[in-house]
């Protein structure tokens, strides 16, 4: 059997939804869980020699490069989960296309 696993790279601010709560601007005022709960993950996917697609956040991706190397360097498949983890929907199609 074959079977696919997928993560969404995202930190426990990074919600959809609650617009006015939590903005992109406030997000670096936040403590990040991003690395350790990535790295917990990584280990074990590691101990059972899994491989995942990670759909990462481009705001962690450049906040963060040396993990999603580390998640590279471990054979995950890197893919986007947009910019600020906006609903396609409430997008316009610039919009849609600026945020990758």
């Amino acid at each position: 059997m074959k079977n696919g696993l997928t993560v969404d790279l995202e930190d426990w601010y990074h919600i959809c939804g609650v617009e006015g709560l939590s903005t992109p601007q406030q997000w670096d005022n936040y403590e990040t869980r991003i690395i350790k709960n990535t790295n917990k993950i990584l280990r074990l996917l590691r101990k059972y020699n899994v491989k995942a697609t990670f759909f990462v956040l481009g705001y962690i991706a450049q906040k963060e490069p040396d993990l999603i190397t580390a998640i590279d360097n471990e054979g995950h498949e890197i893919s986007t989960h947009g910019f600020y983890h906006r609903r396609v929907f409430e997008m316009t199609e610039k919009e849609f296309e600026e945020d990758g």
